[in-house]
């Protein structure tokens, strides 16, 4: 009995606050409430998740992935939706944005039980990261309507820096690692943590690590798949894939200033953009009101940086940073007022995303969406910056005051 009174006692004192919070508990209902009415809303939209699941069924009949037909997406994912089949034996692409849907609120509730087991409440409101990953229109949308599994890997990749955060290099290249084998677009926040990290022996160890479980992952597509028809199902698809989205290069392709299909420049200046924001994030870094804050601001720039000089962006292509961003706009440094002009400015990136396959034949509304989504996005990073610059020289004030 004293054993169970104090394990009970144990979780009053961990959980007490958080499952007493009735907003808490009314934002994370609603997200769920959400989804499932878009489930239903678009129960005959199949897009992304009918190719999923019959990709899926496809496994269950004896064919390879990467031998017997075209396949871009890492195994984890293939292997994870053969499991779900297998499972549930429902074998529809409802099924598989049923699975993507409970991925994603799982993200929401697991993240949040660590921020609480980490007593972070000090650091960062739990509303606002809620309402950011609970209620942002691009999750959603992306998981509950158009059946993306972008969310999946997101959350490995969060996971990824939470246990780096926490000194847990191994278990962060783990995570890292699955990301990846998920969405090969994990494997762009692989820089900024090996930057972030301070030692060369730990860089090299954690790029090993990583490097490791990609390949251990990858040991079964070698053995009873084609490594050529593997290469070119990946590498070669995305190398040498068009413009396409609301981007730059969509808008020089439009204009014919450049064929993006054959060109390397695009790769080029998003090599040279990586370079200097790099450098530019490292010079700022002591200015920072603690070493956690760059962490986070480190990783959501540097990601942005890929993003908006790429020459695919895409709605899913958002969902990698967002939680990041949430993590940070939910920090008590950040003011109420950035908070809402973060969170209204991811609804009107949501829109122009959503608007784009109704007018991306218009010139004048590429240019027009080009600039609210990268306005959108580059703003709160902006306000953010400032706000937490400004902390930073509020402390030192105050310390030299005493």
């Amino acid at each position: 009995m004293s054993g169970n009174t104090a394990k009970n006692q144990g979780f009053k004192a961990n959980y007490g606050d958080f499952l007493r919070d009735y907003r808490l508990i009314m934002i994370i209902f609603l997200g769920i409430l959400l989804r499932i009415i878009l489930l239903f809303y678009g129960a005959d939209y199949k897009g992304d998740a009918e190719i999923y699941s019959r990709r899926g069924r496809d496994v269950l009949e004896g064919f390879t992935p990467y031998k017997d037909y075209v396949e871009t997406k890492p195994p984890l994912w293939i292997a994870s939706v053969v499991a779900w089949f297998y499972i549930t034996t429902f074998k529809s692409f409802t099924s598989v944005k049923i699975l993507i849907v409970i991925a994603d609120i799982s993200f929401l509730i697991g993240a949040l039980h660590l921020l609480n087991k980490r007593k972070s409440k000090e650091k960062y409101n739990y509303l606002t990261f809620s309402i950011m990953i609970a209620l942002n229109p691009l999750i959603i949308a992306n998981s509950a309507y158009f059946g993306r599994y972008d969310i999946i890997p997101a959350t490995f990749a969060f996971l990824a820096f939470f246990f780096f955060r926490y000194k847990k290099e191994k278990l962060s290249a783990l995570m890292l690692g699955i990301a990846t084998m998920y969405k090969y677009l994990a494997a762009a926040f692989l820089i900024p943590l090996i930057i972030a990290l301070k030692t060369n022996f730990k860089r090299i160890e954690y790029l090993l690590i990583f490097s490791s479980i990609c390949v251990l992952i990858l040991i079964p597509v070698y053995f009873i798949a084609s490594i050529d028809r593997f290469i070119e199902d990946t590498v070669y698809y995305f190398s040498e894939r068009s413009a396409r989205g609301l981007c730059l290069w969509k808008l020089a392709s439009r204009l014919e200033i450049i064929d993006t299909s054959t060109s390397n420049i695009p790769f080029i200046i998003q090599g040279i953009s990586l370079v200097i924001i790099t450098i530019f994030m490292i010079s700022k870094r002591n200015v920072f009101n603690d070493d956690e804050a760059w962490k986070e601001f480190f990783i959501i720039v540097f990601y942005v940086t890929y993003l908006l000089s790429n020459k695919i962006v895409l709605l899913q292509y958002f969902i990698f940073y967002l939680p990041f961003l949430a993590l940070i706009t939910s920090r008590n440094e950040i003011n109420f007022e950035t908070k809402q002009i973060v969170y209204l400015l991811n609804f009107i990136i949501f829109l122009s995303l959503i608007l784009k396959n109704e007018y991306i034949d218009n010139t004048l509304f590429l240019i027009l969406g080009m600039i609210i989504v990268y306005a959108g996005t580059i703003i709160p990073l902006i306000l953010i910056y400032k706000l937490l610059i400004k902390t930073k020289f509020y402390q030192t004030e105050k310390a030299g005051n005493v």
